[in-house]
């Protein structure tokens, strides 16, 4: 975010998301079969104050890759959902 200070020149601003006090918001994953109108949730492990960043299908139709990372944003894992069949049933 630009701050003007009243000064020639904006001065820039970071902020971590929620606001200091709120609560982080909790997600899930979940996947969709239009053909099927099957839902299943995606495994993203216990923990909730997570960030999930990018979600891509891998080659494999049946595998889906969630990348899961920390709230300070330095450490990433790669989750491969890989029981995706039970979309097709």
């Amino acid at each position: 975010m630009d701050l003007y200070n009243g000064g020639l020149y904006p001065e820039d601003v970071t902020f971590k998301y929620p606001k200091a006090g709120e609560d982080n918001s909790v997600v899930s994953v979940h996947i969709y079969n239009v053909d099927s109108k099957k839902t299943v949730t995606g495994d993203i492990g216990t923990e909730k104050d997570i960030y999930i960043p990018r979600i891509t299908w891998t080659t494999d139709a049946n595998t889906l890759c969630i990348q899961r990372m920390n709230r300070l944003q330095n450490k990433v894992e790669l989750l491969l959902q890989m029981h995706l069949q039970e979309l097709q049933k």
